[in-house]
Order: C-alpha cells, then structure tokens, then sequence
C-alpha cells in the first residue's frame, strides 16, 4: 500500500479548508500505478478522502488522468454530508490519449483551462470535446475517448449530466488566477490574426487512424511572411488514411483546442501533405480554414 499517499491525504492534509487530488500516469480498472509493484485501489482511496473529509470543513476536488480511470469514480461517493467532485479523463473501458509527449492530452487541456481562470465545469467541458476530436479515429478501430464529471454520485460514461456541470461552473479550484490573454481559438482547419512567429507556435501531429504501435509525427508550421502558416509532410510510409491535429500555442501558455482533418493515401510513393493557416483577421487566435492537399509527384 502507498503509505506516503496515504500520510499526505489522510495527515498532512487534514488542516485545510479545501484538498485537491490530481493523479497523472498508468492506471488498469480500479489500480492506479504509484511506482512499479505499488498500487493504489480505488477503495483505499475511498476510505482515505471519506477520513480527511471528516476533518476538514470544505470539499475534495479529485482530477485522474489514465487508461480506464472512469473505473475509479462509483467507488468514490463522499459522505452523506459532504461534497466531492470527481473528473477522470477516459470511461473504465478506455485508453487515455497522451500525444506529443503528454501536449494532446485531456490533463494538458483541463489545466490549461483551470490556470486561464476557467471552472471546473468549463474547464471540463471545454476538454472534453478537445480530447474527443483528437481520439475519434473516423473509421478507425479506437473510439472516441471520453471524460467523466461526477458531483453528484450518478455518473454515468457518454451522458453529461446537466446537474453536474451545473454545480461545478461556479467552482474554482485555488484563487482562480489565470495566465494573461486570450486563449488561441482555432475554428477551421487556415486563419490567424495579424501575429509573428515569435508570438505563436502552430503545430500538426499526424498518426496513421486505426493504428495504436506507430508513433506519431509532428509538423511544425513556419510563418510564412505572408499571414500565414505552412509546414510539409512526405512521410506517407503506408496506406490508409491518417489522422492529422493541428494545434496553436503562444509564449504564455495559452492553448487552442484542436482542428482535425485527413490524407487518405492510396500511393504512398506518390502523396505528400501541404498543412497551410493562413491569417483573415486581428485580434482574438483563431486559425480557420487549415487544409491539406495530397499531391502527386
């Protein structure tokens, strides 16, 4: 058993008013991988908020992000005086998303929107659909993955319950201090505003749909002077249609929800990807329009 966890939940945060539990790694159905041999159980973990919430005056806030951490939610109901909200980023069933070294990722996401003064309820909404349009593979054997929201004890896998979010759209987690600026906003896969390449990064991350074991591409798309982004592939190393994310980010942190699109490839010696964003407006970061040509040569 995690007995330093258990010190730390159960002891060294019982003279707060408010706790926040957030684990990140390797998780199986009701096991949380702590280190290699050390576990932890969803009951255990039960048992040790059900303790501290004996001793402290406000709510538990518990944020789990891998594979299959929905399966540790049921377990989890507070006591009947108390008020727990529960987020786990993937069904019991499901594979948690980690791409480009954990940058397409639901925990990526909720903070980013949690430290931009986001709510719960917002922070989790708005992840959700990010992480959803990432990991649904049209035609591809991997399902959508889907994020859990839980205040009220009935959760329940692809049905947002309206209560939940309702009761955590006002909740903050710490003094709701956020990163200065507008988030980028990407609406279409083509338009940014009026920046420079030192201000925003543009990304593509590219995996073939329906395969798990190749590892992904990144692209990075260069501003090209012109109002806009552009980045080429020709990688095309097999047949089938591959699965394309593209992303922004600025220095600040700040990051757009995904734009997804497709190059299906028949040939793969005679196609290769032009990723183009190109800029329509000022103002707040949307990139609008993004497409990519397959092209012989």
């Amino acid at each position: 058993m995690p007995s330093n966890l258990k010190l730390a939940v159960t002891e060294w945060a019982g003279d707060t008013d408010h706790l926040l539990l957030y684990l990140v790694g390797h998780g199986e159905k009701n096991l949380f991988e702590i280190s290699k041999g050390e576990n932890l159980a969803d009951i255990d973990l039960d048992s040790w908020l059900d303790a501290v919430q004996e001793l402290i005056s406000g709510e538990v806030a518990f944020v789990y992000d891998a594979c299959h951490s929905g399966s540790f939610l049921p377990d989890l109901t507070p006591p009947a005086d108390k008020k727990r909200i529960l987020v786990a980023s993937a069904c019991e069933d499901q594979e948690a998303s980690f791409g480009h070294h954990g940058s397409l990722s639901f925990s990526n996401y909720f903070w980013n929107k949690i430290f931009h003064g986001e709510s719960i309820g917002d922070a989790f909404r708005q992840s959700s659909n990010a992480i959803r349009d990432i990991t649904a593979y049209e035609g591809g054997a991997k399902s959508a993955q889907t994020p859990l929201l839980d205040a009220n004890g009935n959760v329940i896998c692809g049905k947002e319950d309206e209560e939940d979010y309702d009761s955590t759209r006002d909740a903050y987690i710490g003094n709701s201090v956020f990163i200065p600026g507008e988030a980028p906003v990407i609406e279409q896969v083509g338009a940014l505003p009026d920046t420079s390449e030192n201000n925003v990064y543009v990304r593509a991350i590219i995996r073939p749909i329906g395969s798990e074991d190749v590892p992904e591409e990144t692209v990075d798309l260069a501003f090209s002077g012109e109002g806009r982004y552009e980045g080429t592939y020709d990688q095309f190393d097999g047949e089938g249609t591959y699965h394309i994310a593209v992303y922004a980010e600025d220095r600040k942190g700040n990051m757009s929800s995904p734009q997804m699109t497709t190059v299906s490839v028949g040939n793969p010696m005679r196609n290769k990807a032009i990723i183009v964003a190109g800029h329509l407006q000022t103002g707040e970061l949307p990139l609008k329009g993004m497409q990519s040509w397959p092209m012989t040569r």
